[in-house]
């Protein structure tokens, strides 16, 4: 009995212990205690950022113009924690320029020129609030907004590069007669390769699980700034809690395999082949990241947005691990995750890099314009909870859209697999981008939406190829029509799948029947020699095992 007790006493001491190990913070700034625990700072002009009542009135805005504030509060995360969450009351009323909500390491040197709503900043996660994206009618100015949406929106930054930028479809502004505040949960949790966060303003979902590469763990402290330029608009900053769990260490580096380095991509040279070794990788490979890396070529960017891939050729066929477009004379680069394609990771294999480039070739190399494209993968060790082990293309090729003499439909005929016996799981991933405009009716099909159906053994999935966000793409501003919508895709982008879960769907069946049917449409603008709507289709199956 008393060894037991002591048993059960041992336990109870643990979980106090892994307790003590969280971290709890809060301050509603009430107590004269909880106020000393915040640095306010004047970055631009008057009146500085003042402290009434459980509120901080960061930014006038009543009066005053360039208003650049900040505010800090003096806690640190004792420790690197996995598990972050972040509760912050804040309102923000229409007009302004924006804000910012930066978890900062305590090396970091808040300066005057930090631009609040864009806090692309070394060894930072951030948030940026963008309340000031005012509507342009220029098809090619640096102004993004050509639509008339509302102007709200919030963007996730990690290590000084912004990772994506939305709308948000809730209106957290005061705008009118609102003057209401809410309270906006941050939530961060360290996976293997980086971390996924999500955002909710007042319980409206703004980011689920958003994946961001390479993000490591820190000891951060809480800030928020904020600022106007010749408009004007309030900002207040409410009570702060934060919650952490998990104690961890910062997680080993990955292994980096190049695929490829400083090819130059011109007319003379669209393909270049390449032979990678992956015979290194780790066996219990938890995530693989692609980095895409676009740089000018000696002579120059291309001006032109071009379609391009990276394909790697196995046995049952060549797989196109990453599909992107060109950005009009911007260089960039961009991280994938290329987990999925784990099948194709064995040994030493022989792959492709293409673009679609129409560079003349100069006769002095040194002159030569188009790219120069580099491209490495990341392998990170971890364990998956289901490891993909088989993957299969169902429809690939590049479709004419709208030719009565034969419809686009007769491109994608039923197809008939037999459902691996050891299969647990299996994902469906489709890659579609709509090219060719005028005279082409509708401007088919880079500009035309276009409804499409997917079946598995009947159960259909809907969607529509439309791309609304080109004009937030993080590669911008750009020249170009870089700002308008377009048929899944935006310059300067990496392709994103339409891709779902069919496992609950196949489980007892034995063969698999796929259907695709895209929306009906004719082109009767067809001319001689003129570029025809085209829709470009990678499209595969992949199969996974339960990593037990």
């Amino acid at each position: 009995m008393k060894r037991r007790f002591c048993l059960i006493m041992c336990l109870f001491a643990i979980v106090l212990l892994a307790r003590a190990r969280d971290w709890h913070y809060e301050n509603e700034m009430l107590t004269e205690a909880e106020r000393d625990e915040i640095t306010l700072r004047q970055h631009g002009g008057r009146p500085a950022p003042e402290i009434e009542e459980g509120y901080c009135l960061l930014v006038n805005g009543w009066y005053g113009r360039q208003q650049n504030n900040s505010m800090q509060w003096n806690t640190k995360s004792p420790e690197l924690f996995s598990k972050i969450d972040l509760k912050l009351e804040l309102g923000i009323r229409q007009g302004g320029e924006g804000a910012g909500i930066l978890l900062v390491p305590d090396t970091l040197a808040i300066n005057d020129s930090i631009r609040w709503e864009q806090p692309n900043l070394p060894g930072v996660f951030a948030l940026g609030i963008d309340i000031y994206n005012p509507p342009t009618s220029n098809w090619f100015d640096a102004n993004g907004n050509y639509y008339g949406n509302p102007e709200r929106e919030i963007s996730l930054h990690w290590d000084g590069v912004e990772y994506i930028k939305k709308l948000s479809d809730f209106e957290f502004r005061q705008v009118g007669d609102n003057e209401d505040s809410y309270v906006w949960q941050l939530n961060i949790e360290y996976v293997c390769g980086g971390a996924d966060v999500s955002l909710s303003i007042h319980d409206n979902v703004i980011y689920d699980k958003f994946f961001i590469p390479g993000m490591i763990p820190y000891k951060f402290i809480p800030l928020v700034g904020g600022y106007n330029g010749v408009v004007s608009s309030p900002l207040y900053i409410g009570s702060l809690e934060i919650n952490a769990s998990e104690r961890m260490i910062l997680p080993e580096p990955p292994l980096k395999i190049e695929l490829f380095s400083d090819e130059i991509m011109y007319g003379g040279n669209r393909d270049s082949e390449f032979t990678v070794d992956f015979s290194s990788i780790p066996k219990n490979m938890g995530r693989a990241i692609l980095t895409l890396d676009l740089a000018g070529a000696p002579g120059g960017l291309d001006p032109w947005d071009e379609g391009a891939f990276i394909s790697l050729a196995a046995p049952a066929g060549d797989f196109k691990i990453c599909r992107f477009i060109t950005p009009y004379l911007k260089a960039y680069q961009w991280k994938v995750d290329v987990t999925d394609f784990l099948p194709l990771f064995e040994n030493t294999v022989s792959g492709t890099l293409h673009v679609d480039t129409w560079m003349k070739t100069a006769e002095n190399p040194a002159e030569q314009a188009g790219w120069s494209i580099s491209s490495w993968i990341d392998f990170y060790e971890g364990d998956l909870e289901y490891v993909p082990y088989r993957i299969e293309n169902l429809w690939v090729g590049n479709f004419e859209y709208g030719d009565p003499a034969h419809p686009m439909e007769l491109d994608f005929p039923d197809l008939l697999k037999v459902k691996p016996s050891d299969c647990d799981k299996a994902k469906v991933r489709m890659f579609v981008t709509g090219h060719g405009m005028s005279p082409n009716t509708d401007i088919a099909a880079e500009f035309m939406p276009a409804d499409r159906v997917f079946a598995i053994n009947g159960y259909e999935f809907e969607n529509k190829l439309w791309k609304e966000d080109c004009y937030l793409n993080p590669c911008r501003p750009q020249g170009g029509t870089w700002k308008f919508k377009r048929a899944g895709w935006a310059p300067g982008s990496i392709v994103e799948p339409w891709e779902f879960d069919i496992s609950e769907y196949i489980v007892e069946q034995d063969t698999l029947k796929f259907s695709y049917v895209p929306m009906a449409y004719r082109n009767f603008g067809k001319a001689k020699d003129v570029y025809p709507p085209h829709h470009s289709v990678d499209c595969h199956i992949i199969y996974y095992k339960e990593n037990k």
